[in-house]
């Protein structure tokens, strides 16, 4: 009797295990590229540094965009992390929360950071940032001198990264003043063509080959 009971469930077992191979497995439309996103290898994964009332609200609006995925946010504030954790879906959706900005931009799966820290914190963390390979866009003002401004040039190009400001408003066509300031220097005038407009993403943003990483 022993021995036909262990049969009996063997064959019960195998009988199970090929219905459930046979069986059509349920995958989410989002996981695959549908519902209008692109598939999750095709999507910017996004990092955010300095997430509190700016950078908070700068990520929020970046949410609106399919191909993006937010994979982690940055903060001293406990509080603000986790308010943006939670935001951005939490652990459940693949975002992990960073009280120091270096842990992620050592992280080789994400593409390009966000950085909305204080001010005297933006050079250093851009910098850090393409210097992992990541593409960046930074909250304004971009530096705090001349001499960061050249190194934070001199490191985008060093390491072939996109580096995007968000002093996009200074050059819009409505800002007569700072236009007229712009020519009465002796700056290039083609230069406000290298500012990228948010939400437009700048051109290049997670292309670049790993080779460049």
């Amino acid at each position: 009797m022993v021995g036909i009971r262990l049969r009996t469930t063997r064959r019960l077992f195998l009988k199970k295990a090929a219905a459930a191979a046979a069986a059509p497995w349920v995958i989410p439309a989002s996981a695959i590229g549908g519902e209008g996103r692109p598939a999750p290898s095709n999507r910017i994964a996004m990092g955010f540094v300095g997430v509190g009332g700016r950078g908070f609200g700068i990520m929020r609006g970046y949410m609106h965009h399919p191909e993006v995925q937010i994979v982690a946010v940055c903060d001293v504030d406990k509080r603000h992390r986790e308010r943006a954790q939670e935001y951005a879906g939490g652990p459940a959706k693949g975002c992990e929360a960073y009280g120091d900005y270096r842990e992620l931009c050592a992280r080789p799966d994400i593409d390009a950071i966000y950085c909305g820290t204080g001010d005297r914190w933006h050079a250093v963390v851009c910098c850090t940032a393409m210097r992992n390979g990541k593409d960046v866009h930074c909250e304004k003002p971009e530096s705090l001198t001349i001499r960061e401004s050249r190194v934070m040039v001199e490191t985008a190009r060093r390491h072939a990264r996109v580096c995007s400001g968000g002093s996009q408003r200074a050059f819009s066509e409505n800002v007569w003043f700072h236009r007229m300031l712009w020519s009465a220097t002796s700056i290039s005038p083609t230069a406000p063509s290298s500012c990228a407009t948010w939400p437009t993403f700048p051109i290049g943003w997670g292309a670049a080959s790993s080779s460049t990483r």
